[in-house]
Protein backbone atom coordinates (compact mmCIF):
# COMPACT_ATOMS: atom_id res chain seq x y z
CA UNK A 1 0.00 0.00 0.00
CA UNK A 2 1.49 3.43 -0.99
CA UNK A 3 0.65 6.84 1.12
CA UNK A 4 0.06 9.98 -0.81
CA UNK A 5 2.87 12.22 -0.31
CA UNK A 6 -0.44 14.71 0.80
CA UNK A 7 -0.57 12.65 3.80
CA UNK A 8 2.48 12.41 5.29
CA UNK A 9 2.49 15.47 7.06
CA UNK A 10 -1.39 13.78 8.55
CA UNK A 11 0.83 10.53 9.54
CA UNK A 12 3.66 12.31 11.12
CA UNK A 13 1.27 14.96 12.86
CA UNK A 14 -0.57 11.97 14.37
CA UNK A 15 3.27 9.70 15.02
CA UNK A 16 4.14 12.92 16.64
CA UNK A 17 0.96 13.59 19.08
CA UNK A 18 0.76 9.60 20.21
CA UNK A 19 4.82 10.07 21.12
CA UNK A 20 4.06 13.05 23.00
CA UNK A 21 0.87 11.23 24.64
CA UNK A 22 3.16 8.57 25.77
CA UNK A 23 5.77 10.25 26.94
CA UNK A 24 3.71 12.15 29.56
CA UNK A 25 4.00 8.56 31.73
CA UNK A 26 7.13 9.11 33.63
CA UNK A 27 8.11 8.64 36.75
CA UNK A 28 8.71 11.74 38.57
CA UNK A 29 11.94 12.49 40.27
CA UNK A 30 13.58 9.94 37.93
CA UNK A 31 15.82 10.45 35.01
CA UNK A 32 14.51 10.39 31.28
CA UNK A 33 11.50 8.70 30.51
CA UNK A 34 11.35 6.06 33.18
CA UNK A 35 8.47 3.85 33.47
CA UNK A 36 9.61 0.65 35.15
CA UNK A 37 7.25 -2.08 35.11
CA UNK A 38 4.26 -2.28 37.82
CA UNK A 39 4.98 1.11 38.58
CA UNK A 40 2.04 3.64 39.51
CA UNK A 41 3.08 5.52 35.76
CA UNK A 42 3.93 2.08 33.77
CA UNK A 43 0.61 1.15 34.46
CA UNK A 44 -1.21 4.35 33.86
CA UNK A 45 0.59 4.18 30.15
CA UNK A 46 -1.19 1.09 29.60
CA UNK A 47 -4.04 2.07 30.08
CA UNK A 48 -3.75 4.71 28.05
CA UNK A 49 -2.37 2.62 25.10
CA UNK A 50 -5.04 0.24 25.59
CA UNK A 51 -7.22 3.58 24.99
CA UNK A 52 -5.00 3.97 21.70
CA UNK A 53 -5.97 0.47 20.78
CA UNK A 54 -9.46 1.05 20.80
CA UNK A 55 -9.40 4.66 19.19
CA UNK A 56 -7.70 2.83 16.42
CA UNK A 57 -10.63 0.27 15.77
CA UNK A 58 -8.90 -2.58 17.68
CA UNK A 59 -10.71 -5.16 19.93
CA UNK A 60 -8.49 -4.52 23.32
CA UNK A 61 -7.78 -7.41 26.16
CA UNK A 62 -5.05 -8.23 28.53
CA UNK A 63 -3.72 -12.36 27.74
CA UNK A 64 -2.90 -14.41 30.57
CA UNK A 65 1.08 -12.80 30.88
CA UNK A 66 -0.20 -9.30 30.77
CA UNK A 67 0.47 -8.55 27.58
CA UNK A 68 -1.99 -5.04 26.07
CA UNK A 69 -2.99 -7.22 22.85
CA UNK A 70 -5.04 -5.47 20.21
CA UNK A 71 -6.76 -7.40 17.53
CA UNK A 72 -8.03 -6.23 13.80
CA UNK A 73 -10.18 -8.94 12.67
CA UNK A 74 -9.58 -10.58 9.52
CA UNK A 75 -11.72 -12.17 6.76
CA UNK A 76 -10.21 -15.66 7.42
CA UNK A 77 -10.10 -16.35 11.75
CA UNK A 78 -8.66 -19.51 11.18
CA UNK A 79 -5.21 -18.72 9.96
CA UNK A 80 -2.71 -17.80 11.95
CA UNK A 81 -2.47 -14.09 13.11
CA UNK A 82 0.21 -11.67 12.11
CA UNK A 83 1.61 -9.94 15.16
CA UNK A 84 3.59 -6.82 15.60
CA UNK A 85 4.47 -4.64 18.80
CA UNK A 86 7.11 -4.40 21.27
CA UNK A 87 6.94 -2.72 24.84
CA UNK A 88 6.54 0.51 26.77
CA UNK A 89 8.09 0.02 29.51
CA UNK A 90 11.44 0.81 30.39
CA UNK A 91 14.65 0.84 32.17
CA UNK A 92 15.70 3.75 34.76
CA UNK A 93 16.61 6.99 32.88
CA UNK A 94 15.25 5.07 29.48
CA UNK A 95 15.03 6.52 26.50
CA UNK A 96 11.49 8.33 25.40
CA UNK A 97 11.72 6.18 21.95
CA UNK A 98 12.69 2.67 23.24
CA UNK A 99 10.03 0.23 23.10
CA UNK A 100 7.36 3.08 22.78
CA UNK A 101 8.13 3.26 18.57
CA UNK A 102 7.31 -0.47 17.83
CA UNK A 103 3.78 -0.30 19.94
CA UNK A 104 2.81 3.17 18.20
CA UNK A 105 4.20 2.37 14.87
CA UNK A 106 1.93 -0.38 14.58
CA UNK A 107 -1.14 1.51 15.51
CA UNK A 108 -0.64 4.02 13.12
CA UNK A 109 -0.24 0.91 10.55
CA UNK A 110 -3.54 -0.21 11.84
CA UNK A 111 -4.92 3.70 11.03
CA UNK A 112 -3.30 3.26 7.69
CA UNK A 113 -5.46 0.24 7.10
CA UNK A 114 -8.49 1.14 8.51
CA UNK A 115 -8.48 4.33 6.06
CA UNK A 116 -7.52 2.97 2.70
CA UNK A 117 -10.52 0.48 3.35
CA UNK A 118 -8.07 -2.88 3.14
CA UNK A 119 -9.00 -5.97 4.82
CA UNK A 120 -6.47 -8.56 5.77
CA UNK A 121 -6.60 -12.15 5.19
CA UNK A 122 -5.87 -12.93 8.53
CA UNK A 123 -5.82 -11.16 12.34
CA UNK A 124 -3.62 -8.42 13.08
CA UNK A 125 -2.15 -8.15 16.44
CA UNK A 126 -0.60 -4.87 18.08
CA UNK A 127 0.97 -6.34 21.55
CA UNK A 128 2.35 -4.27 23.93
CA UNK A 129 4.39 -6.88 25.82
CA UNK A 130 4.77 -6.87 29.33
CA UNK A 131 7.75 -5.98 31.52
CA UNK A 132 10.60 -6.46 28.08
CA UNK A 133 12.60 -4.28 29.92
CA UNK A 134 15.77 -5.12 32.82
CA UNK A 135 13.97 -4.19 36.41
CA UNK A 136 14.57 -3.76 40.03
CA UNK A 137 13.05 -7.44 40.58
CA UNK A 138 15.91 -9.09 37.88
CA UNK A 139 13.43 -9.99 35.36
CA UNK A 140 12.95 -9.33 31.71
CA UNK A 141 11.55 -10.10 28.68
CA UNK A 142 8.01 -11.56 30.44
CA UNK A 143 5.77 -10.92 27.82
CA UNK A 144 7.36 -11.96 25.24
CA UNK A 145 8.83 -15.31 26.96
CA UNK A 146 5.55 -16.38 28.01
CA UNK A 147 3.96 -15.78 24.48
CA UNK A 148 6.87 -18.12 23.41
CA UNK A 149 6.19 -20.49 26.04
CA UNK A 150 9.33 -19.85 27.57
Amino acid sequence: MSVPLSDTGEITGRLNAALAGLAEFRTAGRPGWTREVFSESYRESRQWVAGQMKAAGLEVHRDAAGNLVGRLAGRNPAAKPLVTGSHTDTVDGGGRFDGVVGVLGALEAVQLLRESGAALERDLLVVDFLGEESNPFGLSCLGSRALAGS
